[in-house]
């Protein structure tokens, strides 16, 4: 039954953003940008995701392994980012990317509340680089850009408040629910997650040592310069002004992307038209939708029937 919901809501979630990028053509009347794009740039920039996504699956790797003194192959890693794009992707805010990822490993004999951590420690990298550029970009189209500082704003003090009550509350021990009337049952036992959680953050985070957060911040950088660099292939211009447009195009949509809508639908389209013409838009977010989706749902897929005949 717990499937079947899912799966209603995934599907749902993808008819709101391919009808959010139908109607948005429909109305800028770019409707066959897709068809004005050469398969090349369409491919191209594909790549370049995929490429993006598997530098910071190299990230994943590092702090997955001085946590839990496990090595497992980058392919694993790999997995487990693209299953956890695909769960992100489909889930308002991307809240779900995490559990993605955390339940990937967790299925390789990892416990899922630890993965979980490992999971946030790892993408609060991504949340305060998309949101930190968004800030500095949105400058350029003030007051345009008003909504992106707002919810970039929002989003950066939030993350950052929360692991901070993260590693608090990791490192003291949490009272027993029992002696706080009305959380017997449920409550209890959610208090019980959230425990389990903060203090595996707060493990990951001392288990993570100076070099490595180098290596990290490195990647993360890489990573997400990658990301916004796959606009340069549809929009064709590939002089350093292209470059500038195209991350103040992404990291505009990045930081809209908190707005709670499955895959970013509306608030992505905004961000991207504040620098890009209506066809580019059109054209990157079929490629950025594709790419999240595809992937990661033939791993889930190619996973469901192992299982199945295992059995």
């Amino acid at each position: 039954m717990t499937v079947s919901v899912d799966v209603k809501k995934w599907a749902t979630s993808v008819v709101v953003v391919f009808a959010t990028i139908l109607s948005y053509s429909l109305v800028t009347s770019s409707y066959t940008a897709v068809f004005k794009t050469p398969l090349t740039s369409l491919a191209l920039a594909s790549a370049t995701l995929m490429f993006a996504y598997f530098v910071s699956s190299v990230r994943l790797m590092i702090i997955h392994s001085r946590y839990t003194g496990t090595r497992l192959g980058v392919s694993e890693y790999y997995k487990a980012r693209l299953v956890g794009n695909l769960v992100g992707f489909l889930t308002p805010s991307a809240v779900g990317g995490e559990i993605g990822r955390a339940g990937y490993l967790s299925s390789k004999g990892f416990p899922f509340t630890d993965m979980v951590a490992v999971s946030y420690y790892e993408v609060f990298f991504d949340v305060v680089f998309c949101n930190v550029m968004g800030i500095v970009f949105s400058v350029y189209q003030f007051p345009w850009t008003l909504p992106v500082l707002l919810v970039a704003s929002f989003t950066l003090a939030t993350w950052v408040a929360i692991s901070a009550v993260l590693l608090y509350a990791g490192g003291r021990q949490i009272s027993n629910s029992r002696a706080i009337p009305g959380w017997r049952g449920l409550g209890e036992r959610v208090l019980l997650l959230a425990a389990n959680i903060a203090r595996a953050f707060k493990s990951v985070s001392r288990r993570v040592g100076v070099v490595d957060l180098v290596y990290i911040v490195l990647l993360t950088s890489v990573s997400q310069v990658l990301q916004a660099a796959s606009l340069l292939a549809i929009m064709g211009v590939y002089a350093a002004r292209g470059l500038v447009a195209s991350m103040r195009a992404y990291f505009y949509s990045q930081s809209l992307s908190s707005i709670p809508t499955p895959g970013g639908a509306v608030t992505s389209e905004y961000g991207l038209s504040l620098v890009v013409d209506p066809e580019t838009v059109v054209s990157f977010r079929l490629v950025y939708a594709l790419v999240n989706i595809v992937p990661g749902l033939i791993i889930m897929l190619k996973a469901y029937t192992g299982k199945r005949g295992r059995v």
